[in-house]
């Protein structure tokens, strides 16, 4: 379990590193916004820089270190890449009951659909054009496997378990989120958006 906290300790660190580049970002969209003479409610701009911010909180678990370590000269242990579907339950099972590593479920298993949550709750509430399921599922599987396939060139594990895991963690996020619609609709109605 240490090391569950251990990398929520690190992503929340990354998110919070990354503070000043999303309100630089917003600023500057803010301004483009205003030149256009369209306006977007407090609510909304909030989501959006929660969202950045699980964004590069991803970026910074799956890319961005291994990405500085090749950068510095020092490449990471070389890449595995498994190409065969479902493996995942095999090993979990293996490292969790025969190992005794739990921690190897929370991260591997259950992290991969978790973090890819938020990027499935977030694009619908925050922008009205992606509030239908097949699009929030090929955002999230495209993101994965964008990540997957940049993983290929890192000292970094490339998994098509972590794609479809990630793809159902987006799910679950877009469900998530027609539940707060159903609950609180005014409060979706405010968040959303009709611009990109």
């Amino acid at each position: 379990m240490t090391s569950v906290l251990l990398y929520m300790r690190e992503t929340l660190v990354s998110m919070l590193a990354a503070l000043p580049l999303v309100a630089g970002a917003r600023w500057l969209c803010a301004i483009r916004r205003k030149r256009l003479g369209k306006t977007v409610t407090a609510l909304h701009e909030a989501g959006v820089w929660i969202f950045a911010l699980c964004l590069l909180g991803l970026l910074s678990q799956t890319i961005i270190p291994e990405l500085m370590s090749l950068l510095r000269g020092r490449p990471g242990a070389g890449s595995r890449v498994n190409l065969e579907f479902f493996l995942v339950f095999r090993q979990t099972w293996d490292e969790v009951f025969r190992n005794g590593n739990v921690s190897y479920f929370f991260i591997n298993f259950l992290g991969n659909i978790l973090i890819f949550a938020p990027i499935g709750f977030f694009p619908p509430l925050l922008w009205q054009r992606m509030q239908r399921l097949w699009k929030t599922a090929l955002f999230g599987c495209g993101l994965s496997v964008f990540i997957e396939l940049t993983q290929l060139l890192l000292p970094r594990g490339t998994d098509v378990d972590d794609v479809w895991l990630n793809t159902l963690g987006a799910v679950l996020g877009y469900l998530l989120w027609k539940v707060v619609k159903k609950a609180a609709p005014k409060f979706a109605a405010r968040c959303a958006c009709e611009e990109g």
